[in-house]
């Protein structure tokens, strides 16, 4: 195939995923807002559901952490050795550094791939 072609289609293609993804963008905005609205107005009427004969809402309470001291939570994993705390995926630019740098990390292989990268001229 040819390779002009694959390249401009490409841009095309790029370009109207960035149309859609401004449309997706004012999209979850609204919808943030709407949602912000029913939540305020069901608690202000201690409601947690909402049914008719379409559609339910819903109110579910959820719990995030929040680290305040990073070096205490550290400390707390080790000496607990409760690592499921922390997500099991290491930074990838810290690893690119230490592999750029020929620092090899223990458990870890790199991992070579390639991309197509673009830019506009």
């Amino acid at each position: 195939m040819d390779l002009g072609k694959l390249s401009s289609e490409l841009f095309v293609l790029k370009s109207k995923k960035k149309e859609l993804n401004a449309k997706i963008e004012v999209l979850n905005g609204s919808i943030k807002l709407v949602e912000r609205s029913l939540l305020d107005a069901m608690n202000d009427q201690k409601l947690i559901k909402l049914t008719d004969d379409f559609h339910t809402v819903y109110v579910t309470r959820q719990i995030a952490p929040k680290v305040v001291n990073w070096d205490l939570f550290y400390e707390y994993i080790h000496e607990t050795n409760y690592f499921h705390l922390l997500e099991r995926r290491p930074s990838r630019t810290a690893f690119r550094e230490s592999y750029e740098q020929g620092q090899a990390i223990p458990g870890i292989d790199p991992v070579l791939f390639d991309e197509v990268r673009t830019r506009k001229t």
